[in-house]
């Protein structure tokens, strides 16, 4: 038995062992860098190296709020630290210690660590001169690094397709059902201008194709209306680039969102549909130099057809709006900034007793840009809350009788 026990515990003790990490987990996961897609003068991306330090991920031990533990360095106080690590890593120091810890029989050397105290700080301390455009590249639905649905909604690998089967949402005016397709090739590019030591140009657009066939069932409750929203789908994309020897870290957040208001008097169906493909080109652009708001809108009108269907069982008066929206939040070094979003929607109201026609419906995209409060990071100037600016909207009325539209 003693035999036996003992085995036992070696046993035990050798699962334990196995179980056992192999090495510390690391502080930084890295994006493999690319160069700015296009540097008008490379040797104009101009950096004092003096204050410039671009830490290895491999030497930081931990990145915290305020404070940063890296191997020994000859990192000074003043410096601007820079690192492609996790979202990125752009900070300013306020004062460095080392700590030298006991020796172990693995390092029988002591262990000496540089705490690094830091400070927020913007990417114009570490360029002084220079253009760059930064083309993030296509985002599909499928090749996002972390994406989140509801029941019902899936992406198709490889057409990177977003499909909806009787995706179901209980809202306290309506019971909605969604089935349909959403696919994009949507592309986020980026300006920036640097100019005596000072953000001059900032500019996030995005372009590309967006087409959506989607109808959304609702079966009407008695007297209530309601605005409801819910999220149909969340991806993240992390890409690195080098603009000189900085590392630049952007992260996007792309969200489909199902949204819809809804109001009648009395019970009943309605079946609304849109199946819209649109090309559009649209950006927020940011000027150092621009007389009055230093914030504009830049938006091509999109070329789309839209294809609005809708059917109705019922005789009560009844106002339907259904849309999807694509929201992108977009983070530099981890500081959440701007956000552009593209709404492709369709409107129903719906009179059968009233005067003719019947109903309207109107059809439609609009898109928006907005910035979040206190975005700095790339230049003192950014720091400039001009909330939602519209971009680009186009709509198409149709008048109705209950089945068809013209």
């Amino acid at each position: 038995m003693k035999r036996v026990a003992l085995l036992g515990a070696l046993l035990a003790l050798g699962v334990i062992a196995c179980q056992q990490p192999t090495g510390p987990v690391a502080a930084c996961t890295t994006t493999n860098p690319e160069p700015a897609s296009s540097v008008v003068t490379p040797t104009a991306i101009v950096t004092d190296n003096t204050k410039l330090a671009v830490l290895l991920p491999t030497d930081i031990d931990a990145v915290e709020a305020g404070r940063v533990l890296a191997d020994p360095t000859n990192i000074q106080t003043g410096d601007v630290i820079v690192a492609n690590c996790n979202e990125g890593l752009l900070r300013k120091v306020t004062n460095v210690t080392t700590q030298t810890g006991p020796s172990t029989g693995v390092r029988p050397q002591a262990i000496r660590k540089v705490y690094i105290e830091t400070a927020p700080t913007s990417l114009e301390e570490v360029i002084t001169a220079g253009e760059a455009d930064v083309n993030f590249g296509a985002m599909a639905f499928d090749q996002a690094d972390l994406s989140s649905s509801p029941d019902g909604v899936r992406v198709q690998e490889v057409t990177g397709v977003l499909t909806i089967n009787n995706a179901r949402f209980a809202l306290k005016a309506a019971d909605f059902t969604l089935n349909g397709t959403v696919k994009s090739t949507l592309d986020p590019k980026f300006n920036l201008v640097f100019a005596d030591g000072s953000l001059k140009r900032f500019e996030a657009g995005l372009g590309g194709n967006l087409a959506v066939d989607l109808k959304a069932a609702a079966t009407l409750k008695v007297g209530s209306s309601e605005v409801a929203e819910r999220e149909l789908w969340k991806g993240e994309f992390k890409r690195a680039f080098l603009v000189g020897a900085v590392p630049v870290v952007v992260v996007i957040t792309p969200r489909l969102l199902i949204g819809a208001t809804i109001g009648g008097t009395a019970s009943g169906n309605i079946t609304v549909g849109i199946n819209p493909t649109f090309n559009m080109a649209y950006s927020i652009k940011y000027n150092r130099e621009a007389v009055g708001s230093k914030w504009t809108s830049v938006g091509t009108a999109p070329t789309f057809t839209l294809n609005p269907s809708f059917s109705y069982g019922g005789s009560t008066n009844v106002n339907a709006t259904t849309y999807v929206r694509f929201v992108m939040d977009i983070k530099f070094y981890g500081v959440a900034g701007p956000r552009l979003a593209a709404t492709p929607l369709v409107s129903l109201d719906l009179n059968p007793t009233g005067t003719v026609p019947r109903a309207k419906l109107a059809a439609g995209v609009s898109a928006t840009g907005s910035l979040a409060a206190g975005f700095k990071i790339l230049g003192v100037g950014m720091d400039v809350e001009f909330g939602t600016l519209t971009l680009l909207e186009k709509m198409l009325t149709l008048n109705c009788d209950t089945n068809s539209c013209s």
